[in-house]
């Protein structure tokens, strides 16, 4: 069997790279841009993150010549943006294929699929990422492949045209993990940032809508709503294992406070939820946009994700619950730069999270502030307008660099 699954592996390999090379054949129309996203249910494709909020923008706000399409892997997923009056083909469409061979631009948010890639050839592709976390990534991640998966995983390898950033300092870690060149970073903020200061219009696509409706009656009812979400451990264990249930949901109810819980959507096809049910906690379901909901809670526990980071930006502070610090730095690795500017708890057992929230000191603070200017330039609803920008002002003066576009616009 693992003779015959190596066997198609390298069939299929084959066969990508012959259609990239023939994709360099097309002819690119720099006005045509296709979005891409990467989150996903148990059932399908979920709108969100970064992807989602650059192409409602540009959907919204640019002239009718410069035409955005998603590319979704579903038809569910593009039903229902059609719905809405958008433009979104299945990728394994004809429509979506003919479109990612014809698209001058190609964004996503994380590692372009192997099925994109195949397609992208001559496109540029642009790289918004999903956000910077305590976590190290590709080049600068003891995970990272060797050069030799090149030829199995080309996706993964592809340069990028342009990569955003929340800060200069948080874009200088995503440089070294891409390997890019320095002056094709952008320091925009993140489109996602978008929601958290205005309304945008349609953002009301793969929120979770019960979701919603529960924080608005637990508002009402308990002193603070918390929101746990441990990020995705490499080795796929539960990241449940470090809390006992039952002694949290005791410390929550003596405090009046209830706890949503949220695991990683790498965990959206794994079933780590208790049969059991508790009085002051429970779980929500994984991938669905939580950036419209975020200045509905009180405080943040988590780990090594970019929430960390993403929360500060509505003020609400957080505890950092690390009970595998060891062996996650070991293992993935962190950034301890990140970590040295981050205010708040940081605990590693179980019984130190609960004297944590026995004592409530973890409340907004002065560093917090300092903590917020330091990982985002930009705090505001123009991070999706700003990367637009740059991409016309290129467009607008064949030969013109990313780096001279910036600057251009920054003296503007």
């Amino acid at each position: 069997m693992e003779i015959l699954h190596n066997i198609k592996v390298i069939v299929h390999s084959i066969l990508a790279w012959l259609v990239y090379g023939l994709s360099f054949v097309f002819p690119r129309d720099k006005k045509l841009w296709v979005v891409m996203g990467w989150r996903m249910s148990k059932h399908r494709e979920l709108f969100g993150d970064n992807a989602k909020y650059f192409f409602l923008y540009v959907a919204n706000n640019l002239p009718k010549d410069i035409k955005v399409v998603w590319i979704g892997r579903d038809n569910d997923i593009c039903q229902i943006l059609r719905q809405r009056g958008y433009q979104a083909y299945n990728l394994f469409s004809l429509a979506g294929v003919w479109t990612s061979l014809r698209a001058g631009y190609t964004i996503v948010d994380a590692n372009i699929r192997l099925e994109n890639w195949q397609y992208s050839g001559g496109s540029r592709l642009i790289q918004l990422w999903h956000g910077k976390s305590l976590k190290k990534m590709g080049h600068n991640s003891p995970y990272a492949m060797g050069r030799y998966k090149k030829f199995s995983s080309p996706n993964l390898f592809r340069k990028f045209y342009l990569l955003t950033a929340a800060s200069k300092f948080l874009g200088d870690f995503n440089v070294s993990g891409f390997r890019i060149n320095p002056d094709d970073l952008v320091v925009t903020g993140l489109p996602r940032y978008d929601v958290l200061f205005e309304s945008v219009k349609d953002s009301d696509i793969d929120i979770d809508l019960g979701l919603k409706d529960k924080l608005e009656r637990l508002k009402k009812e308990y002193k603070k709503i918390v929101f746990y979400a441990p990020t995705f451990r490499p080795d796929g264990s539960n990241p449940l294992v470090g809390v006992d249930l039952n002694s949290l949901n005791s410390v929550l109810a003596e405090a009046n406070y209830y706890c949503l819980i949220s695991l990683h959507p790498k965990f959206a096809n794994k079933d780590w939820q208790p049969k059991e049910k508790f009085s002051h906690l429970d779980f929500v379901e994984t991938g669905f946009d939580l950036y419209p909901l975020m200045n509905k809670f009180d405080l943040l526990i988590t780990d090594y994700s970019s929430l960390a980071l993403d929360f500060l930006l509505v003020k609400v502070p957080a505890i950092l619950y690390i009970y595998d610090l060891e062996s996650f730095e070991k293992g993935m690795g962190i950034h301890q730069e990140i970590a040295d500017a981050l205010p708040g708890p940081r605990v590693e057992n179980f019984d130190r999270l609960l004297e944590v929230l026995k004592g409530d000191t973890y409340n907004w603070s002065e560093q917090h502030d300092q903590a917020r200017n330091t990982f985002f330039t930009y705090q505001d609803n123009k991070s999706a307008q700003r990367i637009t920008n740059i991409l016309l002002e290129v467009l607008a003066t064949p030969g013109q660099t990313i780096a001279e576009a910036r600057k251009y616009l920054e003296n503007k």
